[in-house]
């Protein structure tokens, strides 16, 4: 692929995506029936071979792709964004924790969900 050969990274990129989402479906729905056939080592070593040669394939692929797209950011961390993302995460955190520990909670949020997908799309 060449610097100015568009249709064919968004093609590639397009194909990449869609198959990121078929590979995370068969493992969402083959996880569960290995677990109870085999156990949890089982059901993690089955993803783990399935991951093995996509990772493969970005080692051999990486030097492809490895001129296109735009320059690396060299730029000094920011500080004060990072304190923020951090914090972010930490608070986003302690929401998890929390929704999850109280099923009330947890099903309010599953169907607030609800309703803002059926008000956006609905």
């Amino acid at each position: 692929m060449k610097e100015g050969d568009d249709a064919r990274i968004d093609s590639a990129f397009t194909i990449y995506y869609i198959v990121v989402n078929i590979g995370s479906t068969f493992s969402m729905l083959a996880m569960p029936w290995i677990k109870d056939h085999w156990g949890w080592h089982a059901a993690f070593a089955v993803c783990c071979a399935g991951m093995a040669p996509g990772l493969v394939n970005f080692a051999i692929m990486r030097r492809t792709l490895g001129a296109i797209g735009s320059a690396p950011d060299n730029l000094p961390v920011s500080w004060p964004r990072l304190v923020a993302v951090l914090g972010g995460g930490a608070a986003f955190a302690a929401a998890t924790v929390f929704i999850l520990q109280h099923k009330v909670v947890a099903v309010s949020c599953v169907y607030a969900a609800g309703v803002a997908i059926l008000g956006i799309f609905g």
